[in-house]
């Protein structure tokens, strides 16, 4: 049996911003402890407890005093998300913004409920769609801790193992931490930040410095099987359908 962990984050608020981007980052188990080593020796080195990316690129927090240092910030997330990309099995994301989703039938923004919900359910039945290929495949979903979504997401994990007897098989826990203790869930915020940049700007073209360097980084292929898969919203759009080819064997 092969198990995974699956670290998940949003950025953006449907109710006050442009847009909202999902995250996620799927580990083989017995990778974690590698990956979180080498990790924490990367911010060890730079004199910095752990990577939130609005803390970095406001120079607050663990990077107060960095404003000087803009250079070794942004080597220090480039070497960041080099690392996760050549250990991460596969990461994904969903970005759309507000007016397009306030723009949907109401019957399809009720299947959606709010962006990151609907990010959490299509990523959920993306991989389980995948995973049938291999039934041994076991899924731990770690999300980060949020006063604003944990409760929701715990209801829709909940609903979702209920009404799909293959959401129960597959995934066998659901877990919510602090991204401050846990990379890979700094992973997830990485991803999910910068993804909201892109959407803003209006493509990775647009965008510039320290963004346009990660997202090139994020796009690119790794280990002969990583790739990134835009999951899909919209009135044809089922959830989970932009979810498609998880290199798991």
């Amino acid at each position: 049996m092969a198990v995974f962990q699956v670290y998940c984050d949003e950025s953006g608020h449907l109710a006050d911003t442009e847009c909202v981007s999902f995250g996620a980052c799927i580990f083989a188990q017995d990778e974690i402890a590698t990956f979180v080593q080498k990790w924490n020796g990367l911010c060890a080195n730079a004199g910095v407890r752990y990577i939130t990316m609005k803390e970095a690129m406001s120079f607050a927090g663990e990077f107060k005093g960095w404003r000087d240092r803009a250079g070794e910030r942004d080597s220090l997330l480039e070497a960041a998300c080099d690392l996760f990309q050549d250990r991460c099995v596969f990461h994904t994301n969903s970005t759309m913004g507000s007016k397009e989703f306030k723009a949907l039938s109401e019957d399809r923004k009720k299947k959606l409920r709010n962006l990151p919900y609907a990010g959490f359910e299509a990523l959920v039945k993306g991989i389980s769609d995948t995973a049938k290929k291999n039934p041994a495949n076991r899924f731990h979903l770690i999300y980060d801790l949020s006063e604003a979504y944990s409760t929701e997401c715990l209801k829709m994990f909940n609903r979702l193992r209920m009404m799909h007897g293959v959401y129960r098989q597959f995934f066998t826990a659901l877990t919510f931490a602090d991204d401050c203790d846990f990379p890979p869930l700094q992973v997830a915020d990485m991803l999910a930040y910068v993804h909201r940049l892109e959407y803003i700007a209006g493509g990775i073209d647009k965008c510039e410095g320290i963004t346009k360097r990660l997202l090139e980084i994020i796009n690119r292929d790794g280990n002969g099987g990583l790739r990134k898969k835009d999951l899909i919203y919209g009135e044809d759009a089922g959830l989970g359908d932009g979810v498609i080819g998880l290199p798991i064997q």
